[in-house]
């Protein structure tokens, strides 16, 4: 397995070895290790997370053949802000591996279930096999990102706990918390959680930090001046009518888009750039994403696909020729011949990974939109306003399993 990246790279977020965008897509680089490889005895790549100048990476690896796989955490770029926590404090070009205090912390026996990242801040979902879960924050705590009140955020380890209290739970408290998801925008989160009862059936919650000003976490006022709120510190429920239907969650810069059990969406935040237009009207959904300024949903009817988008088109986002929002992605093949596996969507561009009906082993990935620092890595730098191939280079290449995308910089996972 490889991991190659492309685009931003200001603080060495790509891992490439240097702080130069790269307009094609590099092989990854980890630290002790020479081959352009992912580290031996990886299994599985688990998540990509972005922040501005920062990426995390998690991923299971076998040290040998006869020792079960275990969950590592890496990480890239900026370090300033702790964001890559207590053990890198600069700037790293390649991925090394992120030490987290655990024992320090009294949380023995938990492993890393998931990762998430704002602006330069960091989450780390834990979880333990008879205790609930554990969300950790650390970095900035910009407009309150970090979720921990506004509380002193030094000491020696600064790596921060994520309290969901009372006004997020309820009165009656839960046994267990689970975190089913984290979604982050660039400085606002909603995490999805399960909660545990021991005398009735599992509730469902949602909550949110972060900036709020414009109602992307729902309907928070000052009590005072009934204005809304610019931020909130620490997790506040997110009002939506029935939280227990929510399957999947996507955060742009000021919105929220939910995916809803019935196959529809449900959205919250700004409109101005027709982020949320006509979301409301869609159905048969499967997936959804958000840009900074813009929302995707893919619709499945039967065999049938679309991508559909809404939101800003300035630098070719949206993957279309018609500016009416919403409208489908214009891609240059029938949906017939291929099957949508996944969508990833960056800061203004969008990944897409597809497997082609004739012969599913090949997977192509395409992409569009902003493309100033070579993000999509064709080689090129100016914007994509319709889809492009951009792997495989050639017949030769090694075959695309996953993608992603950050903040100016696209990632795809390989198998040879």
């Amino acid at each position: 397995m490889a991991l190659v990246s492309a685009g931003s790279n200001a603080q060495g977020q790509l891992a490439t070895g240097d702080c130069e965008d790269a307009h094609t897509f590099t092989h990854c680089r980890f630290d002790n290790c020479d081959a352009e490889g992912l580290p031996p005895g990886t299994t599985k790549v688990i998540q990509l997370a972005f922040g501005a100048n920062h990426t995390l990476l998690l991923l299971d690896r076998a040290r040998d053949s006869s020792s079960p796989p275990t969950r590592e955490l890496w990480g890239s770029g900026d370090g300033s802000k702790h964001q890559l926590g207590p053990s890198v404090q600069t700037s790293v070009q390649t991925f090394v591996p992120l030490g987290l205090p655990l024992a320090a912390l009294g949380l023995q026996g938990y492993r890393v279930r998931s990762v998430a990242a704002c602006w330069e801040t960091s989450f780390v979902a834990l979880e333990h096999s008879e205790l609930g879960d554990v969300l950790l924050s650390m970095g900035s705590d910009d407009f309150g990102d970090l979720g921990v009140g506004g509380r002193d955020k030094g000491g020696a380890t600064r790596v921060h706990r994520v309290e969901f209290g009372q006004e997020c739970l309820g009165a009656d408290g839960p046994r267990r918390v689970r975190i089913a998801s984290l979604a982050t925008g660039a400085h606002h989160v909603v995490a999805r959680l399960s909660l545990e009862y021991a005398d009735r059936p599992a509730g469902t919650r949602l909550v949110g930090w972060g900036t709020a000003r414009h109602g992307q976490l729902g309907d928070l006022q000052d009590p005072q001046t009934g204005r809304p709120l610019p931020f909130v510190s620490s997790p506040r429920a997110v009002s939506l009518p029935s939280p227990a239907s929510v399957v999947g969650v996507a955060l742009g810069n000021q919105h929220s888009v939910f995916l809803l059990s019935s196959g529809h969406a449900a959205a919250l935040g700004s409109n101005r750039r027709a982020q949320l237009s006509g979301l409301d009207a869609l159905s048969d959904l499967s997936a959804i994403g958000c840009t900074w300024n813009g929302s995707y949903a893919v619709a499945h009817r039967g065999s049938a696909w679309s991508l559909v988008s809404t939101g800003s088109a300035h630098k070719g986002q949206l993957g279309r020729r018609a500016p009416d929002a919403p409208g489908a992605v214009d891609f240059p093949f029938p949906a017939a011949t291929r099957d949508l596996v996944k969508l990833a969507c960056g800061s203004e561009h969008v990944l897409c990974l597809f497997a082609r009906r004739d012969d599913r082993a090949r997977r192509e990935v395409w992409a569009w939109g902003w493309n100033e620092h070579g993000t999509l890595g064709h080689g090129g730098t100016d914007d994509q306003a319709l889809p492009v191939c951009v792997w495989p280079p050639d017949d030769h290449s090694p075959a695309a399993v996953d993608v992603a995308a950050g903040c100016g910089n696209s990632w795809i996972v390989l198998s040879s």
